[in-house]
């Protein structure tokens, strides 16, 4: 017996050698990742991150306002091709942005003209049919009519038997094709439409 005490031993209150308690070795534990954490290097590299974490949330955000200005812009001037360009040299890594690009190229391949947007839709043709598109460049109404026109939030449309119905401007439905003319009530709550008869038919819209 030397007296010493080996490492990891303790003396009780009645001089025995005691081996460390799990609260002693738990208290040990706390204290070292204590002291890990007041490193300047580790404070350093955690600062680092949260720049770098920082930058990336304001430069996506910044990216997502410039697709934002270039669609709205092309909207109003039916210069898609221009948006596409612009939207390529933007950011192609960003998936929102590269979703984009890839849906205005199917609409450029789909249709021969892409009309600017009024009240977030879009009249676009074929050689010979017209259909809709919504602010999201989605096909709401097909190409298969002969004329559209639109006018507050109603789509009227006209089929190849130059018959007329009418859609909201979220593609359903609200008179068939199978009227000469349809107009709207004074206060713009109803649609009237006649048919080859003369018969008019009151559809409520508001």
């Amino acid at each position: 017996e030397t007296g010493f005490l080996t490492k990891g031993e303790r003396i009780s209150s009645r001089g025995y050698n005691l081996p460390k308690s799990p609260k002693t070795r738990k208290s040990n534990i706390i204290g070292i990742f204590a002291k890990k954490y007041k490193n300047p290097f580790l404070i350093f590299l955690a600062a680092i991150l949260v720049v770098l974490i920082l930058f990336f949330m304001f430069f996506k955000e910044g990216t997502a306002q410039q697709m934002e200005v270039i669609l709205h812009d092309a909207k109003i001037s039916g210069h898609y091709a221009e948006a596409i360009a612009q939207l390529q040299q933007l950011s192609t890594d960003n998936l929102e942005v590269s979703d984009k690009i890839v849906r205005l190229q199917e609409v450029i391949r789909k249709y021969e003209r892409i009309d600017p947007f009024v009240d977030d839709v879009a009249v676009v043709s074929t050689k010979n049919a017209k259909g809709t598109l919504n602010s999201d460049f989605q096909e709401i109404i097909p190409a298969i009519y002969t004329a559209i026109n639109i006018s507050h939030d109603i789509v009227f449309v006209q089929s190849k038997d130059n018959l007329w119905g009418a859609f909201d401007k979220d593609g359903k439905s609200l008179l068939k094709c199978e009227f000469i003319k349809i107009e709207f009530s004074t206060d713009f709550s109803q649609l009237i439409a006649f048919d080859k008869n003369q018969n008019k038919i009151v559809k409520v819209i508001h």
